[in-house]
């Protein structure tokens, strides 16, 4: 990848993400990473996001772990985090399965939603183009074609059809871009696919007794901090 490509990806993560110089670098190389797999600017910057909330968990958990007291060589063998309140491990593994599919449902309806405003867009925007290139390159001789084919009674019906034509794809084009873009649907499907990734990890951690509860709230937190765009299916269904 070449140095134009990265200094880019690092100068977007400086500006979007921040942090130290240690995390900058991990999303940066994230980033690139899913570049060269070949996957689009979205789903690079989602990569980037989630190494860093990544990142922040090991740190957190480093940290933890350093300031615990010192055994006895005999004991230096890693234990399983202690929990004597697994009522509260199985209520927040609960949370993070309701958040999940909560984020799950949203991509798998935003996603063909905005694939659609941006089809329609794009459709629209071209037959304006196609509307008004018939009169500018054929002029008089095109309108006049267009008269005798469709049996019109004079030139100016074939003008006033396609600017009436022209002008509704151009509002529906207007329309349906300046919905996609008032609903930020782009960024937040961005958003939620790199929660998503977060969510999984946090569960897997939770699952097999890898991480302290607290340590395990914080990492919840962090994550849904970013979708608050995306409601709890659990805290409405209660």
């Amino acid at each position: 990848m070449d140095q134009t490509t990265r200094q880019q990806w690092q100068d977007w993560v400086t500006r979007e993400i921040g942090g130290s110089a240690a995390r900058i670098r991990a999303a940066t190389d994230a980033a690139i990473a899913a570049i060269a797999r070949g996957e689009s600017s979205e789903e690079a910057a989602a990569a980037a996001r989630a190494t860093t909330i990544t990142v922040s968990a090991d740190s957190a958990l480093a940290q933890h772990a350093d300031s615990a007291p010192s055994v006895r060589a005999a004991d230096s063998l890693p234990a399983a985090p202690a929990d004597t309140d697994a009522a509260a491990r199985r209520e927040l593994l609960d949370r993070v399965r309701a958040r999940r599919a909560s984020v799950s449902a949203f991509v798998q309806d935003q996603r063909p939603r905005g694939a659609r405003l941006t089809t329609a867009s794009m459709a629209c925007s071209g037959l304006v183009t196609a509307l008004t290139a018939g009169p500018a390159f054929g002029g008089p001789k095109f309108t006049q074609i267009a008269q005798q084919t469709f049996n019109l009674p004079s030139e100016a019906f074939v003008w006033r059809f396609l600017c009436f034509a022209a002008v509704l794809a151009s509002v529906a084009a207007g329309v349906t871009t300046n919905m996609y873009k008032t609903q930020d649907l782009g960024a937040r499907l961005v958003k939620a696919e790199a929660s998503q990734g977060v969510l999984e990890g946090v569960e897997v951690l939770l699952e097999f007794g890898q991480v302290p509860v607290a340590d395990a709230i914080k990492l919840y937190q962090q994550a849904i901090a970013e979708i608050p765009f995306i409601p709890d299916q659990a805290a409405t269904a209660r």
